[in-house]
C-alpha cells in the first residue's frame, strides 16, 4: 500500500491542561502526519528541535478509527504521477505543507495546503529519512550515493542540495533528527544511533553500537528514533520488537514497550518502525501488526490507536512505518 492517511481525534477522555512540548520534529506502506492531523506513513528523519504548542493533551485523546487518505491512491496502488506515491519512507509537516520522501520514485514531493497532487522539489535521488530544520528553512534528507550514504539539505521551496554529512559515516537511515548544531541519525544497518556534530564534523554513538544483539546495550536494525527536550533518545528497535529508552549519556537502554519476542498481543510488538513520546505517552508504528499504538509509559499494555488488520479500507493499515501529529492532535 502506498498512501498517506490522516486520522482525526474524537475527544479528550478527561479534562486536563494542553501540552506545550519541546521536541525534535521528525519518527513502508504509508500513513503520514500533517499539520492539524495525525498522518501515518505506512510504507517505513533529519529533525529540528522546535517548540510546539498542542491545543489538546495528546495523552487524553481518543481517535476516529477511520482515516482519510491525503496523499497517494485511495486503493494503495503505486504510480509515478504527482498524485501517486511508490514506497514512501518518511514525511514532515510544516504549517499547511507536507513533504514526502517518495523513495522508489526517487523524488521529494511537497503537498501544499492539503493538495492531493504534489510538487516535485528534487528528482533522481533515492532518499529515505527527511526532516525540517526550522532555523534554516531547509529540509535534510538521507540518500544513497553509490556505495555510500550521506545527508544533504535543500531549501524547503526547492533549489540545489548541498552535503551536510558526507558518506562513510552511516549505512541506511530511515530516521533523522536535526538540531541547530547536530543531527541524530538512526544508523539502521550498523545497529546504532549516532549524533553528528556540525561543529566538530564528527560523530559519537548515543545508543547501541555494541554489535547486533538484544542485550540492554545493543540494538537490532533500528528504524525509528525520537528525541525529547532532555535529549533522551527513544529507539524503535525494529528486529528486537521493542522500544528502548536511552537516557541522555546512558550506556544502556531501558525497554519501555514490547518484550523482545514478536507477537500481536497488546503487550507485544512486531517490527516497530517509528516512535514518538509526549507527556508520558508513547505512540508507536507497530508495522508487522499493521497498527499504531498508544502506550502510556510505565504500563505493561497498549491501546490500539489505528489499524484493524492489513488492507486498504479506511480503518486498516499495511506495514505503517512513521506517524506524526499536528497541533490539533490529528
Amino acid at each position: 500500500m502506498t498512501t498517506t492517511t490522516r486520522v482525526s481525534p474524537l475527544q479528550e477522555t478527561t479534562t486536563g491542561p494542553t501540552n506545550t512540548t519541546d521536541f525534535a520534529s521528525t519518527d513502508t506502506t504509508t500513513t503520514l502526519t500533517t499539520t492539524n492531523e495525525v498522518t501515518i506513513l505506512t510504507t517505513t528523519t533529519v529533525m529540528t528541535m522546535t517548540s510546539t504548542a498542542f491545543s489538546v493533551n495528546l495523552s487524553r485523546l481518543t481517535w476516529d478509527e477511520n482515516g482519510v487518505t491525503i496523499a497517494g491512491a485511495q486503493n494503495g496502488e503505486s504510480g509515478q504521477n504527482l498524485g501517486r506515491l511508490y514506497d514512501p519512507r518518511d514525511l514532515i509537516v510544516d504549517d499547511e505543507n507536507m513533504y514526502v520522501s517518495d523513495t522508489a520514485n526517487q523524488r521529494l514531493l511537497k503537498f501544499v495546503n492539503h493538495s492531493t497532487e504534489g510538487q516535485s522539489l528534487l528528482t533522481g535521488v533515492r532518499l529515505y529519512g527527511i526532516a525540517l530544520n526550522q532555523k534554516e528553512q531547509a529540509i535534510y534528507f538521507s540518500q544513497e550515493s553509490g556505495s555510500n550514504e550521506l545527508i544533504q539539505r535543500i531549501n524547503k521551496n526547492g533549489g540545489d542540495p548541498s552535503i551536510v554529512v558526507p558518506g562513510g559515516h552511516f549505512t541506511r537511515s530511515y530516521s533523522l533528527l536535526a538540531f541547530e548544531d547536530s543531527i541524530y541519525i538512526c544508523d539502521t544497518s550498523n545497529h546504532r544511533v549516532i549524533l553528528w556534530s556540525n561543529i566538530d564534523r564528527n560523530f559519537t554513538v548515543v545508543a547501541g553500537g555494541n554489535c547486533v544483539g538484544s542485550e540492554s546495550d545493543q540494538l537490532r536494525a533500528p528504524e525509528g528514533i525520537f528525541v525529547d527536550e532532555n535529549r533522551n533518545v527513544y529507539v524503535a528497535d525494529t528486529l528486537n520488537h521493542r522500544i528502548q529508552l536511552w537516557k541522555n549519556g546512558a550506556s544502556n537502554g531501558i525497554t519501555v514497550a514490547g518484550t523482545s519476542n514478536l507477537g500481536s498481543g497488546l503487550n507485544q510488538l512486531n517490527s516497530p518502525r517509528a516512535v514518538s513520546a509526549y507527556s508520558g505517552t508513547m505512540f508507536i508504528a507497530d508495522s508487522g501488526n499493521n497498527r499504531t499504538l498508544k502506550w502510556n509509559t510505565g504500563e505493561s499494555t497498549a491501546a490500539v490507536l489505528v489499524g484493524s488488520g492489513s488492507g486498504n479500507n479506511s480503518n486498516q493499515l499495511r506495514n505503517p512505518t512513521s506517524l506524526k501529529f499536528d497541533s490539533q492532535g490529528n
